[in-house]
């Protein structure tokens, strides 16, 4: 109790948002993606070398996917990871392939050619699909989010239970 973030970080947060709208561009189609399918549909940004989630939009259902504010997305367990390392220039995309694959999940990628195989997938899709890498029980499609000619900054996923998800439901996802 001797410790607590004061005014700045706010300050600062409101400053970036304003020079810099991510959140602000991406609520609206956040909020008619939920609208349209009625799953979790979460914003990743990102920044420090990681990918993180920075706002969720929930579904309305009592069985629903719950992603946390400020989960690391990693890039071989997840289709955020998986859809922002595929828009990655590739040099980038190597030292990922490269990078430790840790497995969260028995369903984890944990092997370079895998993952060389989904990332050509999702560049090819132009979505990632991620089944149960990150959390037992949970499918996401994902896309990257640029500016032409740049690198993605971010990605918006929606994610949803296994049992809702059949290969249909994950297409109509993936091309929402």
């Amino acid at each position: 109790r001797k410790y607590h973030l004061g005014a700045a970080p706010v300050r600062l947060a409101r400053i970036r948002e304003a020079r810099y709208p991510l959140l602000r561009t991406a609520l609206p189609h956040m909020k008619r993606l939920v609208a349209q399918v009625d799953e979790t549909v979460h914003l990743a940004e990102y920044s420090a070398g990681r990918l993180s989630t920075i706002h969720v939009e929930d579904s309305s259902k009592a069985h629903r996917v719950f992603v946390d504010v400020g989960t690391i997305l990693p890039y071989h367990a997840t289709a955020s990871g998986l859809a922002f390392i595929s828009a990655c220039p590739q040099p980038e995309i190597e030292a990922a392939i490269a990078g430790p694959l840790d497995a969260f999940t028995d369903y984890t990628m944990t092997d370079a050619a895998s993952f060389r195989r989904n990332i050509a997938e999702t560049q090819a899709k132009g979505y990632s699909v991620g089944r149960q890498g990150m959390e037992v029980g949970v499918i996401s499609t994902a896309a990257a989010i640029r500016a032409p000619g740049m690198r993605p900054v971010g990605t918006l996923a929606m994610a949803a239970p296994v049992s809702r998800a059949d290969e249909a439901a994950v297409h109509a996802f993936g091309m929402a």
